[in-house]
């Protein structure tokens, strides 16, 4: 999608918008219940053909404390095993 391409029609329809759906920035969960949140921005890509939809998260500092938590197994996050 990131290349103008969808991956699952190969339609060269792609749009993109940073929070284009959600036009609060999100809150992320930290850990604990005292842990706090961290607003976080997004990238939102749609294909006007089919319809398929991805969203990326686009500071490096939420997809840090998201490894931080996974390895504590904080909030339900885990790394998914390669297979």
């Amino acid at each position: 999608m990131k290349n103008g391409i969808c991956v699952k029609c190969a339609s060269p329809t792609i749009y993109t918008s940073e929070m284009g759906f959600q036009q609060d920035t999100y809150l992320m969960p930290l850990g604990g219940v005292f842990d706090g949140v961290m607003p976080i921005k997004r990238r939102n890509y749609v294909c006007a053909e089919c319809g398929y939809y991805e969203e990326y998260l686009v500071e490096k500092e939420a997809l840090e404390k998201i490894m931080e938590m996974a390895k504590h197994e904080r909030r339900g996050w885990r790394q998914v095993p390669t297979s």
